[in-house]
């Protein structure tokens, strides 16, 4: 865990894709006028000059909205701005789940100047669209489109968060973790890093899975649906934004390995 708060709070906005061998390494930027060119995303964390949010507009440190139908927790950093974090939470389990069971990773962040958004995510699987075998019940719970059409437009427009140029994070837990590795690719150019604890990102190799299978349908049917549709791993050549994986050994819910 230490190493995924040092990640997000100083190495991730240096962060780039790695260079190939034969390439020159970036010189350090020794004045301003050296930055005048560069995106919001590849400048140092000191001299970034972001868009602020219109934190005034929440009357509490912890505030929670209706987005789209879905409650969502906002809770403000105890510090200067520096960003906003999403907390996806695992399957069923609620949004202020991380922060109750781990309150140093959330306390953490926020004495560091982050914002977390906490969704209540429910029974969702984090995917990008709806079969005729998906059972009713799934349908009732956000998805990886509530995010991106809803959550974010939202804090966007009313309250400047979650806007280009500031540095936006997105941290899953479980199916969460899964979620957070689904929401980079479908819109790489949004986040400045994600972090996946103890996430599933092929559910090709679990095809005994209930979850997956009341979700896609049974695997034996439709095999290619489940290799190719909201998998990771079958996109992993598109991948563009800095990860953090972590997964506990002795994970028995979601295998570290295919079982």
């Amino acid at each position: 865990m230490g190493l995924l708060l040092l990640l997000f709070l100083g190495l991730v906005p240096a962060c780039q894709p790695a260079q190939s061998a034969e390439a020159e390494p970036a010189p350090l930027l020794a004045d301003s006028s050296q930055t005048d060119s560069l995106p919001p995303s590849q400048l140092p964390p000191a001299i970034r000059q972001g868009p602020q949010p219109r934190l005034a507009q929440f009357s509490d440190s912890l505030t929670t909205l209706s987005i789209g139908g879905h409650k969502v927790d906002i809770q403000l950093p105890r510090a200067a701005f520096k960003g906003s974090i999403i907390i996806l939470p695992g399957y069923n389990f609620p949004k202020e789940d991380a922060c109750q069971k781990a309150p140093l990773f959330c306390q953490t962040f926020l004495e560091a100047g982050y914002l977390l958004i906490m969704p209540e995510m429910g029974r969702s699987l984090y995917s990008s669209q709806y079969f005729p075998e998906t059972q009713a019940r799934y349908k009732r719970y956000p998805d990886q489109n509530w995010v991106l059409d809803s959550l974010l437009p939202h804090l966007q427009l009313e309250y400047g968060l979650l806007v280009d140029g500031q540095d936006n994070f997105l941290v899953g837990i479980s199916t969460g973790g899964r979620g957070a590795a689904l929401l980079a690719l479908a819109a790489p150019e949004r986040w400045t890093a994600v972090a996946s604890l103890s996430g599933d990102f092929d559910q090709s190799q679990i095809p005994n899975d209930g979850l997956m299978r009341n979700f896609y349908g049974p695997y034996k049917q439709f095999s290619q649906r489940w290799k190719m549709v909201d998998n990771v791993i079958a996109r992993i050549d598109d991948w563009q934004t800095p990860i953090f994986i972590g997964h506990g050994g002795a994970d028995k819910v979601v295998p570290p390995r295919p079982v």
